[in-house]
């Protein structure tokens, strides 16, 4: 691809060193219709006035003519509006034509960025045109901020082919990807947010107006605009403030500022390197702590980091466990051949304001052995963002998905199907906590996630999700590679597919899911392998309220859950319970309830809430008690896996409790001791 390099620019800069200091910039995209406002009026004054009023610190102009024609009376419009605006400019001749007289300055046509700081550097270069139409072309310019450098991108895309915006939206990402600067892309893309051809953008660039305007955004037409075809880009180290059109009848279209907040590669937390030596699946390991935050504390929940390969964001890492030095781990997703550079930065946007020192380090990024099918089909996920639940970034304090595992069964044809499953800290639909509680011995919420049946070779045949209201749902949706892209898109955890990228919620989760179950235990044998799982889920009871005031089993209300004794048991057949024996006095799982007995088969969790204080020793039986059904009548008991407290500190302690057999319940005999001190 050719590269013009203007006169008087040099080669664009290397990266900045990093620095820890923000800088705010204020920028603005303007298609200046080669300063032909709606009325017809020829006006560089007024088109300077109009940029003046956005506050920009940086404009990419798109449609500026330099000495081109008597449209613009063969004037240097980008020189002139830079004069009068006291602004540094550089300039892309995207059409560059002979005089029409020798002797006289070449007709160009282009872009241009202005700015009040210091241009360190630039570059044009002209985009793909495979239908040959207009000529098209991404302006660079790294520009010094205070200490900080930003890099800012213009373009003015293909108006009347989505088949050359493609791409030039896809070059515009090659040119953009080695970008250590944090980077504004600017212009007029001559498509909706909506546009397909849009949507590799979204895999790496924040839209302005999605999380700083307000209303639609329109820029086109200037005199009634219905359509927002004229956009602020950032990357994952800019923060958006506020993002504003500005109504004006100077040009054909719309200005749109934004007000950003800039930090030299975002204030990386650490980085290393990724050595790949064959292009497969990679996974992240990494320790962290925020002294700040606690999962039980409203408004200092947890700090959330993301993590970039390459400059491009790969998910959002919500630090769950606080000051607690803790290994969080992460799938990367197929990376090629090669060295690949992995950074760890703050998403301040997500995280609490003023959130304080978060600290990472070791770094261990590895590569999935050959042929890990369960690494290679993994979903990714799009975080919740609905009307139910107040604020934005819901998963970054309620619902925060912990972790993921997977089951593999295998076909008589050869085939296999892979389900993932996730666990979530919480679930503020669906099911009521002392329902789960009896239910499912847990206020967490697990619920599979995406299943997918693969060829012999490892090749997907068809998938499914777990859509809105349970139903299993074909999947049609994008990916990347073979990751499907889901979003959780209710308040009980339900998923909707995504088909496309600029209609997220613009944050994700990538969970590691090399975890399995133990055979034969229930599903939250997963949180047993990962104790901290208590702990998240009883601190976000806490803190949202969800605890009577004062314990008393005697209610079906959830007291304080280290009240409860957490067991889990192995039955067929009727619907059963387990009652526990405190002080002489029977407190029973079900509270009594209709259909708070465990009616499905084989291994199953559940919790007895038990007086203020109980310990293992207060314990002195356990019983296994019949719930009858109309259609089922008698159940066959055959085991108690474990039961446990939880400690001081929310903490699984150590199980006491475990005994197998077989024990008949009948109407005859409905009731059996399975465990005596």
């Amino acid at each position: 691809m050719k590269k013009l390099v203007l006169a008087g620019a040099v080669a664009l800069a290397a990266a900045a060193a990093p620095s820890a200091q923000a800088a705010s910039l204020n920028v603005a995209t303007y298609n200046i219709h080669h300063a032909e406002g709606v009325d017809g009026t020829l006006s560089i004054p007024r088109i300077a006035n109009e940029i003046r009023k956005t506050k920009a610190d940086v404009i990419g102009l798109q449609e500026v003519d330099r000495h081109w024609g008597a449209r613009s009376e063969f004037v240097d419009q980008a020189e002139r509006l830079a004069k009068r605006l006291d602004m540094k400019v550089v300039y892309a001749p995207n059409l560059d034509l002979e005089p029409l007289n020798p002797g006289q300055p070449r007709r160009q046509y282009g872009t241009a960025i202005l700015s009040s700081y210091d241009i360190v550097s630039s570059r044009n270069t002209l985009l793909p045109r495979p239908n040959n139409g207009e000529q098209r072309g991404l302006l660079e310019a790294v520009i010094k901020v205070g200490k900080a450098r930003v890099r800012v991108a213009n373009t003015h895309l293909q108006h009347n082919s989505d088949v050359e915006r493609t791409a030039q939206v896809n070059r515009i990402l090659e040119l953009l990807e080695p970008a250590e600067e944090p980077t504004v892309l600017l212009g007029d893309l001559n498509a909706l947010p909506t546009a397909p051809e849009l949507a590799p953008l979204y895999t790496r660039f924040d839209d302005a107006w999605t999380l700083g305007g307000v209303g639609e955004g329109f820029t086109y037409p200037a005199e009634a605009p219905d359509r927002r075809i004229d956009y602020v880009f950032v990357s994952p180290d800019v923060d958006v403030k506020k993002a504003q059109v500005h109504p004006t009848p100077a040009s054909d279209h719309l200005p749109v500022s934004a007000k950003l907040q800039v930090k030299p590669e975002k204030g990386v937390l650490a980085k290393t390197t990724l050595r790949a030596t064959r292009a497969t699946e990679a996974k992240l390991t990494f320790t962290a702590s925020a002294p700040d935050t606690d999962w039980a504390r409203n408004g200092r929940e947890a700090a959330v980091v993301s993590v970039l390969v390459d400059g491009v964001k790969t998910q959002d890492v919500v630090l769950h466990q606080g000051a607690r030095q803790f290994a969080y781990e992460v799938a990367l997703g197929r990376v090629q051949s090669g060295n690949h550079q992995i950074r760890i930065v703050l998403n301040d946007r997500m995280s609490p304001p003023a959130v304080g020192p978060v600290n990472v380090s070791n770094l261990k990024p590895s590569l999935s052995p050959v042929g890990d099918l369960v690494a290679r089909h993994a979903p990714i996920l799009y975080g919740r963002d609905i009307p139910e639940v107040a604020g934005r970034w819901e998963n970054a304090r309620t619902d925060v998905p912990l972790l993921s595992y997977h089951t593999i069964t295998p076909h008589a044809d050869g085939t296999r199907t892979i389900e993932y499953t996730v666990i979530w800290s919480n679930e503020d639909g669906g099911t009521n906590s002392p329902a789960l509680m009896a239910r499912w011995g847990r206020t967490t919420d697990i619920e599979w996630l995406y299943r997918v049946k693969v060829d012999a070779a490892g090749n997907a045949i068809a998938g499914e999700f777990h859509g809105l209201n349970h139903v299993t749902t074909p999947f049609t949706g994008l990916k990347e590679g073979d990751h499907p892209l889901l979003e959780v898109n209710s308040s009980n955890n339900n998923m909707t597919q995504v088909t496309n990228l600029a209609e997220t919620s613009g944050y994700r989760f990538f969970l590691d899911t090399s975890r399995t179950l133990p055979a034969g235990r229930t599903r939250e044998a997963a949180m047993d392998a990962e104790p901290w799982t208590y702990q998240v889920m009883a601190k976000e009871m806490l803190r949202e309220g969800r605890l009577e005031a004062t314990s008393n089993p005697a209610t079906v209300e959830v007291s304080d859950q280290r009240n409860y004794l957490w067991l889990e048991l192995e039955k067929t057949g009727a619907p059963v319970t387990l009652a526990a024996k405190v002080d002489g006095v029977w407190y029973r799982a079900d509270h009594l309830q209709p259909g708070w007995s465990i009616e499905r088969d084989g291994s199953a969790a559940t919790t007895i809430e038990l007086p203020a204080g109980t310990t293992e020793a207060d314990v002195e039986e356990i019983k296994a008690i019949l719930v009858p059904t109309a259609t089922r009548t008698e159940a066959v008991f055959r085991a108690v896996n474990r039961g446990f407290f939880l400690g001081e500190d929310y903490l699984p302690l150590p199980s006491f409790v475990q005994w197998r057999g077989t024990v008949n319940l009948t109407a005859a005999a409905p009731e059996a001791t399975v465990w005596q001190r």
